[in-house]
């Protein structure tokens, strides 16, 4: 009887262009509606509350009403027709969860410290100064409002939008292709140069999660702890004594006034000494967080082995859309845009 040899299914690469331009499609359209919504909700306030504009709640209201309230509609409406590949849940052990949670924060703070190099280089180039967009709106916000916003409402959404839906479709044309392609349009969607590096980074981590357990509460879990511990304290800081006290306190120390200072740092230790044991706890957090993704990286990159593009049509196979590339043109024209507006 003739042996029988085995032949390797071929790779689908009609059906994975399918599903990487329609998901280039709906990002191009959520993105635009976004913006579109943003420019024609304004223009009233704009022509008879002018005041509203410059107001922190109104900027996060109109946030959350032209991203999730028309822009994510578009996006489900034309993405949702894909064929998605839901397989069953997995269990992620408890240790394993704080273990992403440690990598997930130690990656905000290792790639927001090199994104603040790369804006220092840009702001010498070209002899100005940056501000974070971001930053702003939510240091001045209500601190319910700004908490809502991003460790509630962004969490939910972006990880339903980002990863389950994109993963879900992209993820059986190839696991790491499709990581990487919802982590870079997680990333520019932010259209926030600050926030691209450490985005980018945090996406690829959530989909390796998802991809694995298509537990999405999982990733939306580790969502939230980043996002409170990224901007809750900060806000915290920013609205009590402490930026007032540690800047005399800096000042003094240039006097040379040994007396004066201990006084001074007696006088106000209730407030330096939580800031300084939270900066300690924090440093504590990031250098695990950066052991154990050392440790674990190659466990990373193996847990999504799955199926995977052939090596030299992946480029192709993933931005061959004429939306796709429109999608990543306006991102980063917005993204410019926001830098020097």
């Amino acid at each position: 009887m003739d042996s029988l040899e085995y032949t390797a299914p071929q790779y689908a690469e009609a059906e994975a262009k399918k599903a990487y331009r329609s998901a280039g499609t709906a990002l191009f359209a959520f993105i635009v509606a976004t913006q579109l919504a943003a420019i024609f909700i304004s223009i009233v306030p704009l022509l008879f509350f002018p005041q509203l504009i410059n107001t922190d709640w109104f900027v996060l209201a109109l946030n959350f009403v032209c991203i999730y309230c028309v822009g994510a509609p578009f996006f489900f409406l034309i993405f949702g027709k894909t064929t998605a590949f839901p397989q069953e849940k997995k269990k992620m052990p408890t240790r394993h969860l704080i273990c992403a949670a440690f990598i997930a924060i130690s990656c905000i703070y290792v790639f927001n410290v090199l994104t603040i190099i790369i804006m220092t280089g840009l702001e010498a180039i070209f002899d100005t100064s940056f501000t974070n967009r971001l930053d702003e709106t939510l240091g001045n916000a209500n601190l319910w409002l700004a908490i809502l916003s991003t460790v509630v409402i962004a969490p939910i959404m972006e990880e339903l939008i980002f990863r389950k839906m994109l993963c879900d479709r992209l993820a059986p044309h190839g696991e790491w292709q499709a990581i990487i392609f919802s982590a870079l349009a997680f990333a520019l969607f932010h259209t926030n140069l600050q926030q691209i590096l450490y985005a980018f980074t945090l996406g690829c981590v959530f989909g390796v999660i998802y991809v694995r357990t298509r537990n999405i509460v999982y990733t939306m879990i580790l969502h939230a702890i980043v996002n409170f511990i990224g901007s809750v304290p900060g806000l915290l800081l920013l609205r009590s004594d402490l930026v007032g006290v540690l800047d005399r306190f800096v000042n003094m120390t240039a006097e040379n006034d040994t007396v004066a200072l201990l006084e001074y740092f007696l006088e106000n230790a209730h407030i330096i000494i939580p800031y300084l044991l939270y900066c300690v706890v924090l440093v504590m957090v990031v250098l695990t967080g950066i052991i154990l993704g050392l440790i674990n990286i190659m466990k990373l990159i193996r847990a999504a082995d799955g199926r995977t593009m052939p090596k030299k049509r992946r480029f192709v196979i993933m931005f061959s859309g004429v939306f796709t590339i429109l999608y990543v043109v306006v991102a980063m024209s917005l993204t410019v845009y926001s830098l020097f507006a």
